[in-house]
């Protein structure tokens, strides 16, 4: 448990910000799909699970894009950082 407390929170930013934001996703869908269940009410499962999946999108394109221009920086690409 130590191993995999030091591995989630031993990393840099960008990496646990979507590790975090993937916990909060799974967190979120199982709620909504329980509150589904429980009260047979279909109304969440509009806007929680698919605003969750939205935030995660642009986490995940932010956490891409960043690790593109760091790339490019690596290897001292001629293109400019930045531009597509």
């Amino acid at each position: 448990m130590v191993k995999f407390i030091k591995r989630f929170t031993g990393s840099e930013v960008t990496k646990r910000l979507l590790r975090y934001t993937m916990l909060l996703i799974t967190c979120i869908t199982i709620c909504t799909i329980t509150e589904t269940t429980i009260f047979k009410d279909v109304a969440p499962l509009n806007t929680l699970i698919d605003k969750a999946f939205e935030f995660a999108m642009v986490v995940a394109g932010f956490y891409i894009w960043k690790a593109k221009n760091e790339n490019l920086h690596k290897y001292k690409s001629d293109e400019k950082v930045g531009e597509e």
